[in-house]
């Protein structure tokens, strides 16, 4: 996945993405939206297929017993290499203030290794963060709106 991938996933979340990681039209109707918009078809098929394993992975993960689990969560090796310390600490301090729980975060680990860059920035973490949390809640907790809306400023004003 290229940084072009997550301008992608910026639109889907501006334009059609609803809480609960449902969009308001076909997967079909998206993608010729994206083409037109002009979006690559290999991003938007690789676009569409991380949301659908996002899908996936929530139904799948046993979120009763890694919600009860109190241990701390110990990195591999790839993940060390891939991750920023920084974008590794952004998921910490979620997870400290209960922003995410567990299942979120490994969802969004799953996620973040899936992404085609050399390492994991912490801007590109919390735009997966908010694609896996936007899909797996009914919305989004205000304090990671304000941190992406703040981001976004700071990007726009330098």
């Amino acid at each position: 996945m290229k940084e072009s991938l997550l301008d992608v996933f910026m639109y889907l979340l501006d334009h059609w993405l609803v809480p609960g990681g449902k969009t308001s039209a076909s997967k079909r109707h998206l993608k010729r939206e994206l083409e037109e918009v002009g979006f690559d078809e290999e991003e938007i098929e690789q676009a569409l297929s991380w949301l659908s394993a996002i899908e996936i992975e929530q139904a799948t993960h046993t979120e009763h017993a890694l919600e009860t689990s109190k241990a701390f969560r110990q990195f591999l090796p790839e993940e060390l290499r891939h991750i920023s310390t920084k974008a590794r600490g952004f998921l910490l301090s979620l997870e400290q203030a209960r922003i995410i729980d567990v299942s979120l975060r490994e969802n969004i680990i799953d996620r973040l290794m899936e992404l085609d860059v050399p390492r994991v920035s912490p801007a590109q973490c919390k735009w997966v963060t908010a694609m896996v949390m936007f899909s797996a809640k009914d919305n989004m907790p205000s304090q990671m709106e304000e941190l992406l809306f703040y981001e976004h400023h700071q990007e726009v004003m330098h």
